[in-house]
Order: structure tokens, then C-alpha cells, then sequence
């Protein structure tokens, strides 16, 4: 079966400039969670579609605005979370709630800055919505709210899976020579796991991907092979776990979030991130399940199996993660050669619901 998306669009300037305002400003993006927004100033920065977003705790409410200056355009925010006013470190402007600049240094030097004037300089505002532990923003209001665009069934699923997490097992982070879409396609497929994972996916999971749809969002299942022996610890020690599967989930939440988790056990949160037509940055977030809805404290005898088992489902998954960016790079070096269109299988159907969603969503913004 042809693909739908020509080799072009995952080389072409013109495209991933599109791509910018029509998918990741039109589109709710994840940004970061609430565990690093709890107290009043707290805040989080992040990349979307190009434009750097700060998303911050003003007395228990987040607002999101656009990370530049009214003054002279700089960066406001220089890290990736932190807790302080929202001031600009150039000339020391500090803004309030609704991005309107309430501190100017100096403020009589400047011509013509009265009350009026300076509610034009408030910052751009984004929205900004949670659910669960985690946090979205969008640039643009179409009176779709992240319930809506992510459907009733998987918002309250992903409410439950946050809610089900416990500790922090890492994050891993990476650069990808290739565009954002080869990287979120390789994520939906199975049909490569015995070629470029036989010795860590490959092992664990039964290459045989079970599919649903729901609007521009897909999951996928795939049965483990007979249990681990770490799984089995795991088990018996989240065996009172709020969240029970029996296989492994993988949730793609249109356009570059993906959700997995091996039968409530572990999770882990991948974003994808667009920074150029031929590279990407990624993020993996791992989490471990809490014990049950009430407690997350056992006993020090399995503290220790547990951080030893953390241990190693994280060095786990950085090997399939680094096994799949290799292929990753490959594939973009050979669609920047090619003119023609690629064939997907049956085995590949979230590929191609994947790559209708994405010209869907194009065409509807090019209209």
C-alpha cells in the first residue's frame, strides 16, 4: 500500500515552516508536569514549534506566555524550570499575571509610556490546560479544549495513567539527525523490532501489534513473552498497583506525544520535538507505578530491588532508544535521495493513519 506523505515534506523548508504554525500552534502540546509547578512562581520553559513558551504558577493558577521581552525581545526565561518573578535578566522588567509589565526601571525615560501604552507591551499569551499531572499549551483558541481534542476516552485515560505515577526513573534526552515524523513513525510499527531490536525488544515482546483509532490519536498493543524475571519482582511488589494492565500500551497522541507503559508497571512519556527538517530533539521521561492509590513507601528491603530493577528498565530503554535513532538517521539519509513514494503493510497501519491524520490537519490549516 502507497504512503500518503511524499519524501518531500520531510526534507523541505517550506514544509516544516508550515508545519510551525499549522500543527504545533494550532494543536495542544505537551510542555512538562505539574509536579514542577506547585508553588506560587514556580515554572517551566519549553520548545513549540519553534517559539520558546514559559508556563508559570501565579498563586495557584498556571498562564502560559511567549518566553521574549516587550522591551528589547530577549529570552526571558534562560532554564528549563526554576522558581523566581517573572523578570526579564536584561533590563530588569518584571511582568504580572497577564503579562503586562507592572515594574519598568527607569520607566520616565521612555517617551510616551503611559498606563495605555504599556498594556499593549503584555506578553503573548498561550493557553494552557492539564490533565492529570501533565501540561499543555496552545497557541491559537479554536474553542477546542484539550478534552475535546484529545476525546473523552483518551483524556480520561491519560488522567488515570498520570495519577498512577510514582517514582521519576530518569529522563533521556537526544538530538536525531531526521525529521520529527521519521521518529514518531518508527514508534508506531512493529514490523522492525526483530531487525533492529533482537536483542532488547525483541525479547520481551511478541512482534504482533493489535490496533484502535480514535480521531488523529492511535494505540497500539503488543503481548509480552513469558514474564521477566525483574517483571515478576516488579509485580509482586506493585502487585496493589492503581493501574493494572496485561500488555504493553502505546499510546500516540497526535502529533509527536507517545504514552507507554508495560501492564501499569513502568510508563514512560516520549515528546518529540521539531527543531529543523532534518533534526530532532527527544525527550523520555520514565516513571515507575506508584504502589497502590494511598501510599507510595515500602519497606527498605524492596527500596533496594526496586532501585536496582529502575536501574535496569532504564538502561533498557536507552538501548532501544539509541538502537532505534541509528535506524532513525538512516531512513532520513535515504528519503533525502528519493523522489518516489514509500509502500507501507498492514503491519504498518498506524503509519498510515498517522500520515492521513497529518495531511488532514494540513490541508484543513492551508484552506
Amino acid at each position: 500500500m502507497q504512503s500518503y506523505i511524499h519524501p518531500s515534506f520531510y526534507t523541505s523548508t517550506d514544509i516544516f515552516k508550515q508545519e510551525q504554525t499549522h500543527i504545533f500552534h494550532h494543536l495542544w502540546q505537551f510542555v512538562g508536569f505539574t509536579l514542577d509547578l506547585k508553588n506560587h512562581n514556580d515554572y517551566i520553559c519549553a520548545e513549540v514549534g519553534g517559539k520558546s513558551v514559559i508556563v508559570q504558577n501565579f498563586h495557584g493558577e498556571l498562564k502560559a506566555f511567549h518566553n521574549v521581552c516587550s522591551h528589547r525581545l530577549s529570552r526571558i526565561r534562560q532554564f528549563s524550570h526554576g522558581n523566581e518573578p517573572l523578570k526579564c535578566p536584561y533590563h530588569g522588567w518584571v511582568y504580572d499575571s497577564d503579562g503586562i509589565p507592572v515594574a519598568i526601571p527607569c520607566k520616565s525615560e521612555f517617551t510616551n509610556l503611559d498606563d495605555s501604552a504599556v498594556q499593549l507591551l503584555r506578553l503573548e499569551q498561550w493557553l494552557v490546560e492539564i490533565c492529570g499531572s501533565l501540561v499543555f499549551v496552545k497557541r491559537y483558541d479554536d474553542q477546542k479544549t484539550l478534552k475535546e481534542y484529545l476525546q473523552e476516552e483518551i483524556f480520561n485515560t491519560l488522567e488515570s495513567i498520570s495519577k498512577a505515577l510514582g517514582q521519576k526513573n530518569g529522563c533521556y534526552e537526544a538530538t536525531i539527525k531526521a525529521n520529527w515524523k521519521v521518529v514518531v513513525e518508527n514508534s508506531l510499527e512493529d514490523y522492525h523490532v526483530k531487525q533492529i531490536h533482537p536483542q532488547s525488544l525483541g525479547r520481551v515482546l511478541i512482534p504482533e501489534c493489535n490496533y484502535s483509532f480514535l480521531n488523529l490519536h492511535s494505540l497500539g498493543t503488543l503481548v509480552p513473552k513469558t514474564q521477566s524475571k525483574k517483571m515478576e519482582k516488579l509485580e509482586s511488589i506493585f502487585s496493589n498497583r492503581p493501574y493494572k494492565l496485561d500488555k504493553y500500551y502505546h499510546y500516540l497522541l497526535f502529533p509527536n506525544l507517545m504514552l507507554a507503559t508495560t501492564q501499569g508497571l513502568s510508563f514512560s512519556i516520549q515528546s518529540v520535538y521539531a527543531t529543523s527538517p532534518s533534526e530532532t530533539k527527544f525527550k523520555s521521561y520514565l516513571f515507575l507505578s506508584k504502589l497502590d492509590n494511598n501510599t507510595n513507601e515500602i519497606s527498605s528491603s524492596q527500596q533496594a530491588i526496586v532501585e536496582v530493577l529502575s536501574k535496569s528498565i532504564l538502561e533498557f530503554n536507552n538501548k532501544v532508544l539509541s538502537e532505534d535513532w541509528v535506524i532513525c538517521e538512516q531512513n532520513q539519509l535515504g528519503i533525502s535521495e528519493s523522489e518516489k513514494y514509500g509502500i507501507l503493510s498492514m503491519r504498518e497501519k498506524r503509519i498510515q493513519e498517522f500520515q492521513k491524520a497529518y495531511i488532514s490537519v494540513m490541508n484543513k490549516k492551508l484552506d
